[in-house]
């Protein structure tokens, strides 16, 4: 049902774009299915299409888990040499503001229809985690693309061409949201029904909301935020936000659709040799068992990772293949997978990198390695053993931790220059705009925005340091 209403909004955004005016704006068009639709539907649909976009194999393979050097491209390598495909741009900036909506929808439903609309759980409830959704949906998007249509988004018919947002603005925005958000929950009334990520359990939104604010606070300065946040976000693994696929359904997770039922698993791409040689230098094979295979077939001989170096030209890339590289495990790409949007471990580095805390860095290396499935004394002496280097190895092993994170990876290497990942070995694709980078600072904005809004996207591309490129402009939060 979730998947025929997505597809029906897919269908009238298209058909409305082709037909109508020229300035009609994805973005503050209403794509919702009819208005019985309960909420619980909604917020189903919302989170399940949030992380399949986050996660599949466009938005997250192709950029976050590239350009954190997480993976190396197969055969096509263009991607890896930062050649920018429009379409995928155009596609995942469209996606993700349609299950905005969604959010922003069963907001206005519980404010406009609290009892109406309560048979998906107590309002305020519903509201406050569509809320942390929308806040998390749009931190990670003015990551990616800086400033984006914010403040004026998701008004349908009242304004279909929005500005856009600093995204230092936006930044602040969200730490006063979360904080709305977490004071409207009431954990003695009834959670949000049709919530994957948490199924209705307010408490653990609430913790969720405040390493949010750690995270983003951590990214833009403001360590009051994130001190304040500390004491009432994650405090065990048991808390981490992850989102469930199932192993059926529109639910299922788009890598094993691509991977697996399109049959392309080892042809688009192998566990980078940026990853897994930090790994093996750190002795960190438990942890590495669960992200690359083991090209050792004999199960009583030592197990031999070997990743696949980042950067090459097609040819080169086919040769190295040949010679043997670890692909992802069955783990990431099986069809229930769960899938991370933030865990525990973050919260423990957060407060390692403000207090220089060795204690706390050990903690969250111990964690992270619990969370891929390391026995307790096994993670321990590996958090006891690694060297500890102040925050060049906070961020070291945050980047491990991320795995599957691929836009945070990115982030954080932007953000200080951890870890050292590398600019392509057989140079930058001959289309790339990104000059001397190692990584890309931004994302391209979508080129269907210069059409469907014109005027505000010029004045925006206008403000960057390359208009032509776009991706050579720091963030506000960069090193």
């Amino acid at each position: 049902m979730n998947k025929l209403f997505k597809r029906l909004t897919f269908l009238i955004v298209v058909f409305t774009i082709s037909a109508c005016t020229k300035d009609f704006d994805i973005i503050n068009t209403n794509p919702n299915a009819p208005d019985t639709v309960p909420t619980s539907y909604l917020m189903t649909n919302a989170q399940t299409y949030i992380m399949t976009t986050l996660r599949n194999n466009g938005l997250g393979g192709r950029m976050g888990m590239l350009y954190a050097q997480y993976w190396s491209q197969l055969a096509l390598t263009d991607e890896s040499r930062y050649y920018v495909f429009s379409g995928l741009t155009n596609n995942s900036f469209r996606d993700l503001y349609l299950n905005l909506y969604d959010l922003q929808d069963i907001i206005n439903k519980c404010k406009e229809n609290p009892e109406e609309n309560g048979a998906s759980g107590y309002a305020p409830n519903q509201i406050a985690v569509a809320m942390i959704m929308q806040a998390y949906t749009f931190h990670i998007m003015t990551d990616i693309w800086g400033d984006i249509p914010y403040s004026e988004a998701l008004q349908a018919k009242v304004n279909t061409t929005p500005v856009y947002d600093q995204s230092e603005d936006i930044y602040r925005s969200l730490i006063e949201k979360l904080k709305e958000a977490i004071n409207l929950i009431d954990v003695s009334q009834p959670g949000m029904r049709g919530d994957i990520i948490y199924t209705g359990n307010m408490n653990k939104w609430k913790r969720f909301a405040n390493s949010l604010i750690m995270r983003i606070g951590l990214r833009s300065g403001d360590l009051n935020a994130v001190r304040e946040a500390a004491p009432n976000a994650f405090q065990s693994n048991d808390d981490n936000a992850n989102f469930q696929y199932a192993a059926t359904g529109s639910a299922i997770n788009p890598l094993y659709v691509d991977w697996v039922e399109n049959k392309t698993l080892g042809k688009q791409f192998a566990v980078s040799k940026t990853l897994v040689d930090y790994m093996l230098n750190n002795n960190d094979t438990m942890r590495l068992a669960a992200f690359a295979t083991n090209l050792e077939k004999n199960p009583n001989k030592p197990a031999i990772y070997r990743g696949l170096t980042y950067g090459l030209t097609n040819n080169n890339s086919i040769l190295e293949f040949f010679k043997g590289v670890s692909l992802q495990t069955e783990r990431i790409y099986k069809a229930d997978a769960s899938t991370p949007l933030m865990n525990y471990d973050e919260v423990l580095f957060i407060l390692a990198e403000i207090d220089n805390d060795e204690g706390k860095f050990r903690e969250g290396v111990k964690n992270s390695a619990m969370n891929w499935g390391v026995e307790k004394a096994s993670a321990q002496q590996l958090a006891d053993e690694i060297e500890y280097k102040g925050l060049e190895s906070i961020i070291n092993e945050k980047w491990v931790a991320n795995y599957m994170q691929g836009i945070q990876g990115w982030a954080e290497y932007r953000r200080t220059g951890y870890p050292e990942l590398k600019a392509p070995v057989d140079g930058y694709h001959p289309s790339a705009m990104v000059g001397d980078l190692v990584v890309p600072n931004r994302r391209q904005y979508p080129p269907d925005e210069s059409q469907l809004n014109g005027v505000n996207y010029n004045k925006t591309v206008e403000k960057l340091l390359d208009p032509g490129g776009q991706q050579q402009t720091p963030m506000f939060w960069q090193k």
